[in-house]
């Protein structure tokens, strides 16, 4: 039987700037949560389609078919406001989301995930909802008030020039970056 490769996704890295203007703006209504699963600040990513394992051979395939195709131009992605899996008032993922650029990301995880589809390999079928996750709550809970009362008080905007395929092994551990698939100028 073939080896398989950790789980695998593709997704949207932030840079340090970025995260730590983000960990200045949430973490006064997010220190309440430290006793749910935070996700490590080094480890926040748009997720534009998530894979799964696979085998080795299909993940050379999938890194070689990554690089071959134009991906569309750089664009400007702006992360504002909370939101939360399944709703606000049964929070069990909380997270942040996208603003300016919502229209330009959804289409890149479109077009990446019709070339997945095409590719036979498959993926999480969830509709695309651009956000970074900030915490998965150990019980559901009611966030409405954190949305209304902690709305990031600035849009945090920054270049999306590049998409990265990771691997996981579990674990609060960095993601590992086995590609990087730059966008055009």
């Amino acid at each position: 039987m073939e080896e398989m490769s950790g789980r695998l996704f593709l997704g949207v890295p932030i840079s340090d700037e970025v995260r730590k203007k983000l960990k200045q703006n949430t973490w006064q209504s997010l220190s309440r949560y430290k006793k749910d699963k935070m996700t490590p600040a080094h480890n926040w990513h748009f997720t534009l389609a998530f894979i799964g394992q696979l085998p080795l051979s299909k993940k050379i395939e999938l890194e070689s078919r990554l690089k071959e195709q134009d991906w569309g131009e750089v664009f400007k992605l702006g992360i504002r406001g909370y939101g939360a899996f399944p709703n606000l008032e049964e929070g069990r993922v909380l997270w942040v989301g996208a603003g300016r650029g919502t229209d330009e990301i959804t289409g890149l995880a479109e077009k990446l995930r019709l070339s997945l589809g095409s590719d036979n390999i498959s993926f999480d079928q969830k509709p695309f909802v651009p956000h970074l996750t900030l915490c998965r709550m150990r019980v559901p809970r009611n966030l409405k008030r954190l949305g209304e009362d902690y709305k990031l008080k600035q849009e945090t905007l920054f270049d999306v020039d590049k998409f990265v395929l990771y691997e996981s092994l579990g674990g609060p551990q960095r993601y590992n970056e086995l590609l990087e698939i730059p966008l055009k100028n």
